[in-house]
């Protein structure tokens, strides 16, 4: 009997045990230890759900460091933690378990899917201090496929110790409602010539190497090879850089078979007398740097054909050239005014024919304000204008004129001079203009409408 009770009462005693352990099981698989944390906020004792309200209401000191240094903080700040982190809580829940040593100290990370922190202000603070630790580092330089002198080879990359600002920008989002982050040094890695991009600028290069354009300079046509026009060029960020300069020495031998700034050349006066006249103004001369632009483009575009007419370069109020549709007449044309110092008269052209001739006084000899001599053009056209300026005397002047039509930046144009009342060809020697070519009102009006904005002016 004895021993039957003592049977009883250890099997009573194991029933107990069993049912303390199975509760004590079933408390931790639904409670965190008592030392458990999450963020830094304890959770122990707590279910899933209670803890989720916790961890909803707290707040905390937000601290980002750099090798132990603190390089943002900000007290007070609410993590941002909503029902879309329950599965989390629920997962930290399962990794704290523990059957023996409950007891022991458990920090647990939870970076919520919703932060509520200032994310552009945490982003600039770390982006301007990776940017001032960077002033002593040195930069990665990416590889790269390079044309040069018709060929195509890949430079290699440079490794760097610069920090990757962007990346190391990410860490800090990607820890946004964790209270403390440790920042990790990720090193700026260069773009490495096995790349898929570098693989893409030797692709792109090679079928630019291989194009070939046709160069129209007014009637004469020029046949290019990329090799012909490039010096250099690079493909990067899906963008080409060229430099044309190796076309450089062909544009100048155009300019000087076809370009008429600055040339001199024969001229026939209406009295059918043969001089040498020079474009002072007036003429046109391919700009390189426009050119080098047109071929550029033209190559990547893959163009077969450019004109030069929108490459022109020119002196005075035009800064594009004049003249550049013009092959007769080294570039005059067939429209343009004569002006004759010696003879002071003025004959306009129309079609090569003369359509006007007019006594003029040009600018006064005795004074050194003689009208330039050389070929210019015609800047622009005015009516019923007030000319203002100085005479050689210094004394100020304003004259209204009706018709105005200047042919150099400094002033000296066409006009009419309705107070001047002698007009022979002697006046020009010690009474002329301050320059202009004064025309007498009964002239003005018709020399006027038969001259156009940019038509040259030779004056000898």
């Amino acid at each position: 009997m004895e021993f039957k009770n003592k049977v009883r009462l250890c099997i009573g005693i194991g029933i107990c045990a069993l049912l303390v352990g199975a509760f004590s099981l079933y408390y931790q698989r639904t409670h965190f230890n008592p030392h458990t944390s999450i963020n830094g906020i304890n959770v122990g004792g707590l279910t899933n759900k209670e803890a989720l309200v916790r961890l909803q209401k707290a707040s905390v000191d937000k601290k980002i460091y750099y090798h132990n240094q603190l390089i943002f903080e900000k007290d007070n700040v609410n993590m941002g933690i909503t029902q879309a982190d329950q599965a989390e809580i629920d997962a930290i829940l399962k990794r704290q378990f523990k059957i023996f040593n409950v007891n022991a100290t458990q920090n647990f990370t939870l970076s919520p899917k919703n932060p509520t922190i200032d994310k552009k202000e945490m982003d600039n603070v770390i982006f301007e201090f990776v940017k001032k630790e960077n002033l002593t580092k040195t930069q990665p330089k990416n590889a790269y496929a390079l044309l040069k002198d018709g060929k195509v080879s890949v430079v290699p990359a440079k490794q760097g110790t610069a920090l990757d600002e962007n990346k190391m920008v990410n860490q800090v989002n990607l820890a946004a409602g964790i209270p403390i982050v440790k920042l990790k040094a990720i090193k700026a890695v260069p773009l490495l010539a096995n790349s898929k991009a570098v693989a893409l600028q030797k692709a792109k290069l090679k079928a630019l190497n291989n194009r070939l354009l046709t160069y129209k300079v007014q009637n004469t046509t020029y046949h290019f090879s990329a090799k012909q026009i490039i010096k250099e060029a690079t493909f990067i960020d899906n963008k080409y850089q060229i430099d044309a300069s190796k076309i450089d020495d062909k544009l100048d031998q155009i300019n000087h078979q076809k370009a008429t700034l600055d040339k001199s050349y024969s001229f026939r006066t209406p009295d059918n007398k043969m001089i040498t006249v020079t474009n002072e103004s007036y003429g046109w001369a391919l700009d390189k740097n426009k050119v080098h632009q047109t071929l550029t483009n033209a190559l990547i575009d893959n163009k077969k054909e450019v004109s030069a007419k929108n490459n022109l370069t020119g002196k005075g109020y035009s800064q594009d050239g004049t003249g550049y549709d013009f092959h007769v007449h080294h570039g005059l044309g067939k429209n343009y005014i004569a002006v004759s110092i010696k003879n002071q008269r003025a004959w306009v052209y129309r079609n090569n024919k003369i359509v006007k001739v007019a006594d003029v006084v040009t600018g006064t000899h005795s004074t050194n304000s003689d009208t330039p001599k050389g070929v210019f053009y015609i800047m622009y056209k005015q009516q019923h204008v007030t000319l203002r300026g100085k005479r050689t005397n210094g004394q100020e002047y304003a004259s209204p004129v009706d018709y105005w039509a200047p042919f150099t930046v400094d002033g000296c144009g066409f006009h009419d001079a309705s107070w001047r009342t002698k007009w022979d060809k002697k006046q020009y020697l010690t009474s002329g203009s301050l320059g202009c070519v004064n025309l007498q009102p009964k002239d003005a009006g018709d020399i006027y409408n038969n001259i156009d904005q940019h038509e040259p002016v030779v004056i000898f």
